[in-house]
């Protein structure tokens, strides 16, 4: 079972990789490749101290705490796009510049 489960990762992570990789634009390959194995790489750090604190708390209360900290940084990062974006829409278009130097 181990085997199964671990095979179902690896071809997890690799599909996800492929996609990001593929909607990426290519002048940000290495940007885009390092966040997403350094967001892989943290399962391994992140795991134990959450397994200790579930042993502590139990585990409902760990995975709740969790799910309302995932809850509040997408919260917080739609907040920032949205805003982003009204500043970005709101300035005025740029003037046509002409092509020669007249």
């Amino acid at each position: 079972m181990m085997f199964i489960a671990g095979a179902g990762s690896s071809a997890f992570q690799l599909l996800n990789n492929s996609l990001i990789m593929q909607y990426a634009d290519q002048a940000y390959y290495g940007r885009v490749m390092s966040l997403t194995m350094m967001a892989w790489g943290m399962n391994g750090l992140v795991g134990f101290p959450i397994g200790l604190a579930a042993d502590r708390f139990g585990e409902r209360e760990t995975i709740f705490v969790l799910a309302l900290l995932v809850i509040l940084v997408t919260t917080a990062a739609i907040m920032i796009h949205v805003s982003l974006n009204r500043r970005f829409a709101s300035r005025p278009a740029p003037l046509p510049t002409l092509a020669g130097g007249d």
